[in-house]
Order: structure tokens, then sequence, then C-alpha cells
């Protein structure tokens, strides 16, 4: 058994130079929401400006913004949004000197005196591009409208899509992400901003395909960091960003299909839904997302070495494989808001996803066929009821966040919980072995791409010297991996002049990682 433990505290200090002049005589602050006229969802990094004034401000993922220090002499808010007409609204400020705004877009271009309708299929893509132009750094973003015109079944699937991101797949699914270059375990993977543990054994890669493509809203990859992000990624960081309430949202989502591949196919099925709404006018937020995917598969493939001999390249050894898969996936996030005022806000964000990987490979290995006599090796893995090997990986993540704004001062802090854990039991390897005369065996090799060893009809594999196959091995390993991470973050913002702006804050992590192996081997002297 191991145990890993670590507590670190990072400080951040940021000062940014604002362009924005303010004069004393401008009191009100305006809030509000951006949302789509045609689906009520909210618009992300949406451009609002005061019109005739520098001042302004960009939407967040929930869709919402807030303009301090506007004049009130009948201010107009000018909103534009890549792929929408652009609007504007006269403002009418309330006795506290507020004023709030839903402010409603609708798709399409100006173009001469006539506007285009931009259609829902180009949504998607105007999103990410708004959040891409709108970004200090180096950013790709994909929204979820994108994502679903695609089949990717899982995040990984998705990413692969954005440029300068290489996936390392597993049985035809995207697993790990290579970013710039960048092996996996350079790179960070976040949900909502907050690191996911890593339930890998020896490394802290996360698995991608854990999570399903359509429990996420949007996802953000980061090729260069800024000083308030956490310093642990060198290639670059990836954010999934799960879905937010918005207005009044059902959607229903069922997919499936067959593999034809001849005693590994199987069937697939998918179902997810979404419900989300706002209630007590329109202060409390609330969202629920579930996801099932279920997927019977497999595939076919052969391995081959070459050596040389006497100047010529010759197959040395040669593996017939045939994999047996299904993987089911189970997810389901929430997230609630609640807004006691334009200035303070609670909210709530969870995600659980429950990955069941069950694989049996049926493994023909011919070895030293170069040899008088070669070896041929049958390998089958088991362990569990279904005749397969388990790999049963959980991952969940949890959040309490607030944000206050007090004038000059505004704070925002969360406080998380991530867990990822992995459990892989009885994992069985049996292997039986024989020798075959090389003169039995007819080696193909005309076509180097598809090599092919054969053995005469009757001699299924080839006889040993007693005519049985012998034990090669034997194993059994129960592997269990939990990694748990406890982070609280807080952070200030003041805004010491017009001019010049004050960012602070500070995060302390707890982290516990914990591998527990057992192992058993059989093997012939």
């Amino acid at each position: 058994m191991k145990h890993a433990g670590l507590l670190c505290m990072t400080l951040l200090t940021v000062m940014l130079a604002g362009t924005i002049p303010v004069s004393e005589s401008l009191a009100g602050t305006i809030t509000g929401m951006v949302v789509d006229d045609t689906d009520g969802l909210p618009l992300p990094g949406a451009n609002i400006s005061v019109k005739g004034t520098p001042n302004g401000s960009i939407s967040g993922q929930d869709g919402r913004f807030r303009i301090e220090n506007v004049q009130q002499t009948s201010p107009v808010i000018v909103t534009s949004y890549l792929g929408y007409v652009t609007e504007e609204f006269p403002v009418a400020f309330s006795g506290d000197d507020t004023a709030r705004l839903t402010i409603r877009l609708q798709p399409g271009l100006l173009v001469s005196e006539e506007i285009t309708v931009v259609g829902t299929m180009l949504k998607g893509q105007a999103k990410a591009l708004n959040q891409q132009k709108n970004n200090l750094n180096v950013t790709n973003v994909v929204a979820a409208d994108q994502i679903g015109k695609f089949p990717d079944a899982n995040v990984g699937d998705a990413l692969k899509r954005i440029p300068g991101i290489s996936v390392f797949g597993d049985q035809g699914e995207a697993r790990f992400g290579h970013v710039r270059g960048t092996e996996p375990r350079f790179n960070s993977v976040t949900v909502n901003g907050e690191r996911i543990p890593s339930a890998e054994a020896e490394n802290r890669t996360i698995q991608l395909d854990l999570v399903p493509a359509d429990m996420i809203q949007t996802i953000e990859v980061t090729k260069a960091l800024t000083p308030d992000m956490d310093a642990d990624a060198i290639g670059g960081s990836i954010n999934l960003v799960t879905k937010v309430p918005a207005e009044e949202r059902i959607s229903l989502n069922a997919g499936g299909g067959y593999n034809l591949i001849e005693e590994t196919g199987g069937g697939r099925y998918q179902v997810g839904g979404t419900y989300g709404n706002r209630f007590s006018d329109d202060r409390l937020g609330v969202l629920f997302s579930v996801s099932y995917d279920d997927n019977d598969f497999g595939s076919d493939d052969i391995e081959a070495e070459w050596d040389e001999d006497d100047g010529n390249i010759l197959l040395d050894e040669f593996q017939e494989r045939t994999y047996d898969v299904r993987r089911i996936r189970r997810s389901f996030s929430t997230a609630l808001d609640y807004r006691f005022n334009d200035n303070h806000v609670l909210k709530f964000t969870g995600i659980y996803n429950w990955r069941s990987d069950y694989e049996n490979r049926f493994r023909t290995k011919y070895k030293d066929l170069l040899d008088d006599t070669f070896e041929i090796v049958r390998e089958v893995k088991g362990g569990t009821k279904n005749d397969a090997r388990l790999e049963d990986q959980k991952m969940m993540s949890f959040a309490l966040g607030g944000e206050h704004d007090f004038g000059r001062l505004d704070m925002d802090w969360q406080a998380s919980y991530s867990k990822a854990s992995e459990d892989r039991p009885n994992e069985r390897y049996l292997a039986l072995k024989t020798e075959v005369d090389a003169s039995a065996a007819a080696i193909d090799i005309s076509n180097p791409s598809k090599p092919f060893v054969s053995l005469p009809s009757g001699i299924s594999g080839g006889v040993s010297d007693n005519g049985l196959w012998e034990l090669d091995e034997l194993t059994e390993e129960h592997q269990y991996t939990e990694d748990i991470d406890k982070n609280f973050a807080l952070n200030f913002t003041y805004d010491v002049s017009d001019e010049f702006t004050l960012k602070f804050g500070g995060k302390i992590r707890d982290k516990q990682k914990r591998r527990d192996n057992e192992f058993y081997e059989i093997r012939t002297c």
C-alpha cells in the first residue's frame, strides 16, 4: 500500500492597467443577462457597452454581466455578438441607482441594408468564436451545440477537433489529450476551473473518455496560462464547463447503432436529458442533466515483428488478437445558484461520472518463427462474471462558491471536493503454450502490411512432446487507486483608481492519493 499527501498554498498578485476613465458623477450600476431570443440559452462572451463611452463589460459563462459607474442621464446599452444582430437598449435606473436588463439577441448578420438570418447550425461556432475573441490569452473554445453536430460520445472525441490538439485512442475512442505536442501528464484537466484528480495508478493523466460529451456546455483549451491559473501545466489546460441554469429548458436525446464485426459485434444505446429553470422571481436557478451510454463492440487485430536474415527481412513474431469490449458510461450533473441581490450570489456545481470498461482479449502469438521450432502461446483474460477484466472508474467533483460586490472591492471564493478512483478486481491472465516444427507452418509475407501464419488442417495450434498444451502463465491481480483533492480559493479585485485595478488572492489544496495492489502468479518452471 502506498500513501501520498500534499498540502500547498499559492498566493497570486496581478496588476492590470485599466483603460476606462470614469467621472466622479457616474454612479449607476447596470446588471443583466444576455440570452438567445429563440431558445433562451445564455450567450457567453457578449460585448456590452454604454453608447458614447468606453465603459462596458463581457458576459460570463452564464450570460450575466455587470457595468458599474454608469452615467444616469438616459444611457443606452449596445450589445454585439458574432453571428447575432447588434441591438441597442435604453436604460432606466430605479431608486437604488441600479438597472436590470434581460437582453435577447436574434441570430443574424447585417448585410448592406438587410438582415441575413443565421441558422442554428452556426450558433455554436458563434459562441466559441466570441469567447476566443474576448479572452486575454491564447484559447480555443468549443460549444455544446457545436459538439452535438458530430458523433462524439465523450469529451476526448470532441477535443480532437480543436487545432493544436491530438489524442491517444483506445479501441477507437479518444482517451488522452496532447496539447501542442506535450504528453498528457504535463497538461491539466479541470471542471469549472477546479483540477480533476487522476485515477491512474502511476501518473496524473486524466482519462477524457470518462466524461460524456453531452454533459458539457463548453470545452476551453488554454494554451498560455495566466497568473490567476494553477501553474501545473506545461502544454496547456483543458477546462470542462458544465451547463448552467438559464430560462426554462427541457431537452432529451437518444441514439443507437450496431457493430457488425463477427463474434465481437453488438449494439450501442445512448440516452440523456437536461432540465433547467429559474424560480422565486429569477433568484433561484436549477439545472439537472443525466446521460447513459452502453456500447458493446470489439475489434480484430494483427501485429508483427520483423528481423533480418542474410539480408532478407523475414517475419520473426506474429500475433492474432480479438477484442471483445463493453463500455457503460453513466453521468449526472447539477448546477444551482441563488441571487440574494445584484451584488451577492451563491453557486453550487456538481458532476458524477462512472464508467465500467469490460474487455477480454483472445491472443495467439507465434514466437521465433525463424528457428527450426517455434512456440505458440494462447492467452485470454478475465476475472468477472462477464468473462472479462473490468476497469471500474469513477470521478466526482463538487464546488460551492460565491461572488460578492462591495463597491470598489469585489470578492469571489470557492470550496471544492474532487475524487477519482479506479477498481480492477480479480484481473486474470491465462496463457497456454506449445511448440511446433517450423516445417509444419505456412508463412505468407507476400503482403507485408498483412502477413499471415497458418497451420495445416488437423494441427490446431500444434502439439508438444506429450501432445498437450502446457501452462505458460496464470496471474491474478486486484488494483485499487484513489485520488482526493480538497481546495479553497479566495480572490479580491480592488479598483485603486479609475485607471488601475489590483487583483490578489490565495488557494489552499489538500491532496491525498492511495494505491493498493495484490498480485499472484503461477508459472511453470
